[in-house]
């Protein structure tokens, strides 16, 4: 593959299901250490929407890479 075809959005590479599974896990404890951060902090939703987002990103590597099986 032509790399200079790929556009800088996108990240060609090949995991196995077990890296796949230590990257949401991974995300998974990034996003609980992260609120509990927050839930002692005063902030605003600013920074919950900043973490929510990898909590989404966990779900959806978990939904469509892992069918569901993390």
């Amino acid at each position: 593959m032509n790399v200079n075809s790929v556009s800088v959005d996108q990240f060609v590479a090949s995991f196995s299901q077990e890296d796949w599974r230590r990257i949401v896990h991974s995300l998974q404890t990034y996003v609980i250490n992260e609120e509990s951060s927050l839930s002692t902090q005063n902030v605003g939703d600013k920074e919950w929407d900043r973490v929510a987002a990898y909590g989404v990103l966990a779900n959806d590597i978990n939904l469509y890479v892992l069918g569901g099986k993390a």
